[in-house]
């Protein structure tokens, strides 16, 4: 049995085809495109071990003419210091975090003396910082 003949398709139809068409490719490659960015951020962000965002930030950071011992006696004194170090190596706090492996969030909280931070991230961030922290018995 023979099939009825299709009507002819109008310029609207073509239009119209078209641009669904290239609507989808568009919409694919997006994805394609978001997708391969973070994929391409992941993998250099898990290269990048912690020695070498303390060698970065120890190249960074400007040498002090003597080393200097500072007392932290609160919080606020070591956030003090890592904000002090940070506008020394004239960073901003993204950037600084991202150097640290921490969020900018938790910078901000650090220079301002939250005193309930993780303390693994803070030794990063004072890594990261060219702050040595020592300890003394009393």
């Amino acid at each position: 049995m023979a099939k009825p003949p299709k009507k002819p398709l109008t310029a609207t139809d073509l239009t119209a085809q078209a641009l669904r068409q290239a609507s989808s490719a568009y919409d694919e490659l997006r994805r394609f495109t978001a997708s391969d960015r973070i994929s391409e951020a992941v993998r250099q962000a898990k290269a990048v071990t912690a020695a070498e965002v303390a060698a970065g930030a120890a190249a960074l950071s400007p040498a002090p003419p003597s080393r200097i011992l500072k007392t932290i006696a609160t919080t606020a004194d070591l956030g003090r210091l890592v904000r002090q170090a940070r506008e020394a190596m004239n960073l901003t706090q993204t950037e600084f975090a991202d150097m640290a492996g921490v969020g900018r969030r938790f910078v901000s909280e650090l220079e301002n003396g939250k005193a309930t931070l993780e303390l693994g991230k803070v030794m990063a961030a004072c890594a990261a910082a060219g702050i040595d922290l020592l300890a003394a018995q009393r």
